[in-house]
């Protein structure tokens, strides 16, 4: 059988200032797929930088894989993108949806890409574009969640043009919406959360500890879109995966994700370790919730869920939902001795996960990631670097996933261990936070 993997991209991609780095490579990630799954050919149809499926090197693909067909296509429809992994004849097609800012939507386009393979005969294991567009907007995506009775963050949606439409109209004295939003706003317990609605991840989060400050920043020039007010919950910030389609599901997780100062996960920041089993967080009723989710909202391929556990509750609440793979998709896949890929292939219903950790690094040199990707414990290593970035922050990062490990004993040892061997780069701040996440597990 024929297995094509594809993805696209809706951003231009200059190789010159973005570089990334995966031990292991892509190409060794597909070459372990082919031979546990020796009855299947594979293929590629990517647009670049092809994040889970490509080596890139500049704007180049620097490794290819035996036996692997590949079309990085430069085409901008989905009608021509399907046409090309329609000429590789494929008996099932399945999208590795990656991310892109500053609008998370791609899966939008692979969803499209999907019906027109799906017209044509394909077994696509890609979600639905109704579905992706719910996710892609944090407001609809809290609407279905309220429609399925899930339990998430109180919220008050500002619509920018409705919250300003007295701009330009000399004969409005009053803004009766924006006092309708106010009001509402009053309502919230605080501290919120205020999120553009179709921002990627947390980026451009703010914080009001108080009415007054979420009523300054709505109406300061930092407001320029749709916005969701959220009150933040208290609790232990968590993700999760699933795999599979309709009546297949399989779990991945949940993984435990540290926070940044103001009680958000950072993508760029955050640790990650897992997956959880300890009976004080639930987990037979959060597995139970997101197969529910699930099955209701048709996820078919993967989606990731950012959670939150309210330990005075005892109850999870549901945040977000990310249809696609993302940036914990290698550590659920470590935790298994798999890939993504090979996730998306073939869910993990029997095989029970060993626990590991998603470690944070300052950007490294090649030759300091090839020696962490050799060290003892180490399943994975891949780098992010952006020399266009203004800020620090905004460079890139290195991420480390180690542990394969029974315990959280053995866990902590590994870690104590990494942190031996590179003091030089290991940020406190990071360790700090992993040995305290530890502590919780």
């Amino acid at each position: 059988m024929k297995v094509v993997f594809y993805s696209t991209n809706s951003n231009e991609f200059d190789g010159n200032v973005m570089h990334y780095r995966t031990f292991p490579s892509c190409r060794e990630q597909f070459e372990k797929l082919a031979s546990s799954f020796p009855e299947h050919r594979f293929a590629v149809v990517t647009q670049l930088p092809g994040m889970f499926l490509l080596d890139v090197c500049g704007s180049s693909v620097q490794e290819k894989a035996d036996g692997v067909e590949y079309i990085i296509t430069q085409k901008q429809n989905a009608e021509d993108i399907a046409s090309d992994i329609l000429s590789l004849n494929p008996d099932v097609a399945v999208a590795c949806t990656f991310w892109t800012a500053p609008f998370d939507w791609l899966g939008i386009k692979d969803a499209l890409v999907a019906d027109i393979l799906r017209d044509h005969g394909i077994h696509t294991l890609c979600n639905s574009s109704s579905f992706e567009a719910d996710c892609f907007d944090k407001q609809r995506t809290h609407l279905l969640l309220e429609r399925l009775g899930i339990r998430t963050a109180k919220s008050v949606y500002v619509h920018h043009e409705q919250f300003w439409a007295e701009r330009n109209h000399r004969d409005v004295r009053v803004n009766c919406y924006k006092e309708y939003v106010f009001n509402r706003l009053r309502s919230l317990r605080y501290p919120v959360v205020i999120k553009d609605t179709v921002g990627l991840s947390s980026y451009g989060m703010e914080v009001a500890k108080t009415f007054a400050q979420a009523k300054a920043f709505l109406l300061s020039k930092k407001n320029g879109s749709d916005r969701i007010v959220e009150e933040y919950i208290s609790g232990f910030q968590f993700g999760a995966e699933v795999y599979g389609s309709a009546g297949n599901y399989a779990v991945c997780g949940p993984f435990l994700f540290s926070v940044n100062q103001y009680g958000i996960t950072s993508p760029k920041q955050s640790v990650k370790a897992g997956p959880v089993d300890n009976a004080r967080f639930e987990p037979e009723k959060l597995r139970s919730l997101l197969l529910r989710v699930s099955d209701a909202c048709g996820v078919c391929g993967v989606a990731q869920f950012d959670l939150v556990f309210d330990p005075a509750e005892r109850e999870w609440y549901v945040l977000e939902i990310n249809p696609r793979l993302s940036g914990m998709s290698n550590a659920s896949a470590c935790a298994y001795g798999a890939s993504p890929l090979s996730l998306l292939l073939s869910p993990p219903h029997k095989c029970p996960p060993k626990m590991v950790m998603a470690f944070k690094f300052p950007l490294l040199s090649d030759v300091v990631l090839q020696k962490l990707y050799e060290f003892p414990s180490v399943l994975h290593v891949s780098q992010t670097e952006n020399e266009a970035a203004r800020q620090r922050r905004e460079c890139g990062f290195c991420e480390v996933i180690f542990g394969g490990r029974n315990s959280p004993c053995e866990l902590r040892s590994d870690l104590e261990k990494l942190a031996s061997s590179f003091p030089d780069v290991i940020e406190p701040a990071f360790y700090k936070n992993a040995v305290e996440m530890i502590d919780v597990l």
